[in-house]
């Protein structure tokens, strides 16, 4: 199937132009898919809402988002792909919805938050936050460096 063209007839079978018609809606319908992956929702627990605020501290020049009810395994690396070239550090929960990604990358139960940034992440479990300072600052700076040598 080819690309619709402004001028072509909808789709939809009204008989209008497309761009007289559904253009604008799939037009925000793409826009809202965008603002998903760049900025994430709103937040869901008192638990994400610890982690973010804790980052949110230490690293006050990052953008940092919760994708907690948006990502899967299927569309994980196009959220890390999204932000690999702007400074956000996203956090989810495990959740049922997310199960099968935090299976998928690790083997612990006890986990129940993700890090993930420029490309790289961490599971954890949300007590132990302190444990990880230096494994997360570590990740951060050198991807952070890496970025201003290029």
């Amino acid at each position: 199937m080819s690309k619709i063209k402004p001028n072509d007839i909808c789709t939809c079978s009204s008989g209008k132009k497309y761009k007289k018609c559904c253009f604008l809606k799939d037009f925000n319908k793409k826009i809202e898919e965008e603002n998903k992956y760049l900025n994430g929702q709103e937040i869901s627990s008192d638990k994400i809402n610890f982690c973010i605020n804790y980052y949110k501290k230490m690293y006050e020049k990052h953008k940092i988002i919760n994708i907690t009810d948006d990502i899967n395994l299927d569309n994980y690396k196009t959220y890390q792909i999204k932000n690999y070239v702007n400074k956000t550090i996203m956090l989810l929960e495990r959740t049922e919805k997310n199960e099968e990604l935090f299976l998928n990358k690790s083997n612990d139960d006890n986990v129940d938050i993700m890090f993930m940034y420029k490309g790289v992440y961490r599971v954890f479990n949300a007590k132990n936050i302190l444990k990880y300072d230096e494994d997360i600052n570590n990740i951060i700076m050198k991807r952070d460096n890496f970025e201003n040598i290029y």
